[in-house]
């Protein structure tokens, strides 16, 4: 069979491979580190591309066949509705689904830079065939090169379908990658890493995980000035991701993490990097043998924190003035806390002092409310909400508020919280007078909620919800399920859970 036949519209008209980026005939995309069971079990090699000989014979369309032992019968990909003269030909897409006629124009784009090969339009193609190739709703109608499909594919098909997809997403990939496109090499980390920024349910279809070689794209793309890379170079070595400490020490794996940290903060204005190092210098940093490497500095902390609400500019240098690129609800929640005085170990406090700053609770509030308030973020919410219930900080006991802010903070689209919810329940299960009616009802159910959503790791919860099934509290009464609830909170060192375990 000739190895050399255009297979498809895609292929005519993008030209993957100028001379002298050839891939090898025997690997069916030149990515040379991929994982062998991927290659084995999702990519269909040049080679066994095969008519589909059951076609009308006024249409010419090519399928993969598996690289397993061939099958009694050969799969057979419909014809389209309406193909194309040439990529330049207007198509009717009045009958595409919206996010078929989305892929279309990205399609149309990248042929119409098949030429040029812009780097970041064909990034943005290579993000669109990884998603698609996870859209049922488009692999069951519609092919790579935006055509609709004659009728419904079998599931076999569709896995044929995707398979193709993502054997051209990531020839466009390497080819980037080749040419030392930054994005395109931080890409690669988050697929071997399975944290892709792109919407990709399943990952590990595409590779196999490997934080070595994610660590490995991450640095060389950060090394190129891609802040997001710094920041996930920053979390491998924080954390020993991918890190080989034959040939780096925790301590100096540490140190590399604090430096591409500052890298993501000072040269790119990234507040995430801002106030993780804001969050070094208030805790320090040590080895888990107890070696320093960063030195509690609450002061330092405070420096960072500030820097990442936009408190204070990102100091210049001779190049150029770096703006910060977003506030961090995270860090503003920090400063709140710093300025409440009440959460902070008595040390830190004291070295607060020591450099003249003092509590402020209305300074904490304003901190809680704008990132409550401004930018959604669920742990202000609850924090709120607690002072309400509790007349915290200043804040007088609120009923109305504090459940108010529970709840905002529960169904917080972004991040519900957990500890909102077993508050909230709290709340149904006594009732509020003239505000809420008690309803043990709502109140299991909240509690359940909060247990399922931080995964029995909630010890709060999990008393809670023990005490609820103990006692039938908007259920049916379940000692043995108490029990499990019980002694999970126990394993938590939840004082009451181990309590009420002396006494069953």
């Amino acid at each position: 069979m000739d190895n050399n036949r255009q297979r498809n519209a895609y292929g005519n008209y993008i030209n993957m491979y100028p001379p002298g980026h050839e891939p090898s005939k025997n690997t069916p995309y030149p990515v040379d580190d991929l994982p062998q069971n991927h290659v084995a079990d999702t990519n269909i090699p040049y080679q066994m591309y095969e008519k589909d000989t059951r076609q009308s014979s006024q249409s010419t369309v090519t399928t993969p066949v598996s690289r397993q032992p061939p099958p009694a019968q050969q799969v057979s990909i419909p014809k389209v509705d309406n193909p194309p003269s040439s990529a330049k030909s207007e198509r009717d897409l009045s009958n595409y689904s919206s996010e078929a006629v989305a892929f279309y124009e990205a399609y149309d784009r990248t042929v119409k830079d098949a030429n040029k090969f812009t780097k970041d339009i064909q990034l943005k193609w290579c993000e669109t065939l990884l998603q698609y190739a996870f859209k049922p709703t488009f692999l069951i109608r519609y092919n790579i090169n935006a055509e609709k499909l004659k009728r419904d594919l079998t599931e076999t098909e569709m896995l044929q379908n995707k398979r193709t997809i993502l054997e051209h997403a990531l020839r466009v990939l390497t080819k980037l990658t080749q040419l030392n496109y930054s994005p395109a090499i931080y890409l690669l980390g988050t697929l071997y890493s399975h944290h892709p920024y792109v919407d990709i349910p399943r990952p590990m279809d595409i590779v196999s995980k490997n934080d070595a070689k994610a660590l490995d794209y991450y640095r060389r793309a950060a090394d190129m000035g891609h802040k997001d890379a710094m920041y996930r170079t920053s979390v491998s070595y924080e954390y020993g991701r991918g890190v080989d400490y034959t040939t780096v020490s925790e301590y100096e794996a540490l140190k590399i993490s604090q430096k591409y940290y500052e890298m993501a903060a000072l040269t790119n204005g990234h507040s995430v990097s801002m106030y993780k190092l804001g969050m070094f210098y208030l805790k320090g940093l040590r080895t888990k043998s107890g070696e320093i490497v960063i030195k509690r500095d609450p002061v330092q902390a405070l420096y960072w924190f500030r820097m990442a609400t936009k408190e204070i500019e990102i100091p210049r240098d001779d190049k150029a003035h770096v703006e910060l690129e977003s506030v961090s609800p995270q860090a503003m929640v920090e400063l709140g806390k710093i300025y409440g005085f009440e959460e902070l170990d008595e040390s830190v406090r004291q070295e607060l002092l020591r450099n003249g700053i003092t509590q402020d609770k209305e300074k904490s509030i304003k901190y809680y409310y704008r990132c409550a308030h401004d930018f959604d973020y669920s742990q202000a919410q609850y924090k709120l909400g607690h002072f309400y219930e509790f007349g915290e900080m200043g804040l007088p006991v609120i009923p109305k508020k504090s459940i108010a802010w529970y709840a905002k903070s529960s169904m917080n689209k972004t991040k519900p919280n957990p500890l909102a919810m077993v508050a909230l329940s709290g709340w149904y299960l006594t009732g509020a007078e003239g505000i809420l009616k008690p309803n043990d009802v709502e109140a299991f159910k909240w509690v359940s909620r909060a247990s399922k959503l931080s995964d029995g790791k909630l010890p709060r919860a999990e008393y809670a919800l023990a005490f609820y099934l103990e006692k039938g509290l908007g259920c049916q009464p379940n000692i043995q399920e108490a029990k499990v609830h019980h002694e999970t909170a126990a394993r938590l060192g939840h004082p009451k859970a181990i309590e009420a375990l002396r006494k069953m």
